[in-house]
């Protein structure tokens, strides 16, 4: 399940930010690279700890120690992800925006032929 599926059925969770690492991932693109990992513990009293495999912009902004919204597939905890717009929402706002302008477009499409 994608993250979008976690903002219709996840569970909400307090975690914190344990690690955050910097890397430059190629030498032709200098621009850094931020990974975090979290802990949080489920509805049930479970510890977990995730390190999610992509890197965000704003991972950034996360330092060690930091609290933060975890969002998580209670029968899979180890699907979670922070519950910020850019981690959890941003596949369904893209896919709304491209959905929406494909519907724009063929509603205002002219069908008339142009002047040669």
């Amino acid at each position: 399940m994608a993250n979008g599926g976690l903002a219709l059925s996840g569970t909400k969770a307090d975690g914190r930010i344990v690690a955050v690492r910097r890397e430059t991932i190629s030498a032709s693109d200098q621009s850094p690279s931020y990974f975090i990992t979290f802990k949080f513990r489920d509805s049930i009293g479970d510890s977990h700890t995730i390190s999610p495999k992509t890197s965000l912009p704003s991972y950034a902004r996360y330092s060690v120690g930091d609290h933060v919204e975890v969002i998580y597939r209670p029968e899979r905890p180890e699907y979670a992800s922070l519950d910020a717009v850019d981690s959890v929402y941003a596949f369904p706002i893209v896919v709304c925006l491209i959905g929406g302008s494909l519907f724009m477009s063929a509603v205002f499409r002219s069908d008339e032929p142009e002047p040669a």
